[in-house]
């Protein structure tokens, strides 16, 4: 079995970036593989996000794992080092997004992660009736969500063979040392893979203290990987990526993704697991 066939939507999405930050970076053209879809939609091209960037001496198709000649490191944190293929991806992304002045100068004066953040825009723009499904289907009933939110993400069930898990209570307190004078009454979203969590959340005594409202998409995760499960991880992905704070593991792939995709500084995300915070997403 291809090891990406067992390799979650965070890790293939996270690879995927990393291939296009090389790719780019040195000149080749990038295609995302199906292997980010919905098994009903694998095999077919552009099958959830938008076509990238088709010019370029190569083209590269990402599958989640290395590909031999490229030269592409998967690990994140040391392809952050390599500074120079970083500039050139970010500025070649950039101009395929329109040439913004201020993307520009975040190309050239940004941090590593404002620069990661330039390609994963070009990378990860969603097909519009894909997006407009999951909006419909996931988001459009979510009142609370066009507020101010924070968000959690407690991963657990495979969670348990990469790192320590972390006491659903930390989550709260973290959040809370956050938002700080604006905690009163808030919306908070819990993302999870066990809803169990969220009724633990609700009673941490931060959650108490601070008369959180706490929410998350109706019932139990699917399991697999069909459209019902694909978009509504999308949707647990977009109420983070807009929250105004949220708390999560950077040892998930999710965690990181999410950094990845927002645009609010980087102090409004925490990471409960020290060891990770080191590097472009931290």
């Amino acid at each position: 079995m291809n090891r990406a066939d067992a390799s979650g939507f965070g890790s293939l999405v996270n690879a995927a970036v990393a291939h296009a930050v090389t790719a780019l970076g040195n000149g080749h053209g990038f295609q995302m593989s199906d292997m980010i879809c919905a098994s009903e939609d694998k095999g077919k091209p552009h099958c959830f996000y938008q076509p990238a960037s088709n010019c370029g001496s190569n083209i590269l198709i990402s599958d989640g794992i290395p590909t031999d000649g490229w030269g592409i490191d998967n690990e994140w944190v040391q392809l952050s080092t390599n500074t120079r293929i970083l500039e050139r991806a970010c500025f070649r992304a950039a101009e395929v997004l329109g040439g913004a002045t201020a993307s520009l100068s975040l190309c050239a004066f940004g941090t590593t992660l404002e620069k990661w953040r330039i390609v994963a825009k070009l990378i990860l723009r969603v097909q519009p009736d894909i997006e407009a499904r999951i909006y419909r289907e996931n988001l459009s009933l979510l009142a609370w969500s066009r507020g101010t939110y924070a968000a959690v993400h407690i991963r657990r069930t495979d969670k348990y063979v990469e790192a320590p898990p972390q006491a659903t209570c930390a989550y709260a307190d973290r959040l809370a040392s956050m938002c700080q004078g604006r905690c009163g009454g808030l919306d908070v979203f819990v993302a999870t893979d066990d809803i169990r969590e969220v009724r633990e959340f609700a009673a941490c005594h931060s959650s108490i203290q601070h008369s959180w409202k706490t929410h998350s998409l109706e019932g139990s995760p699917p399991r697999n990987f069909g459209r019902a499960a694909h978009y509504r991880l999308y949707a647990e992905l977009m109420l983070m990526v807009r929250s105004e704070w949220v708390v999560a593991t950077f040892s998930s792939n999710v965690g990181r993704l999410v950094q990845l995709m927002r645009d609010q500084s980087v102090d409004t995300m925490a990471s409960l697991d020290d060891q990770w915070v080191a590097g472009p997403y931290g």
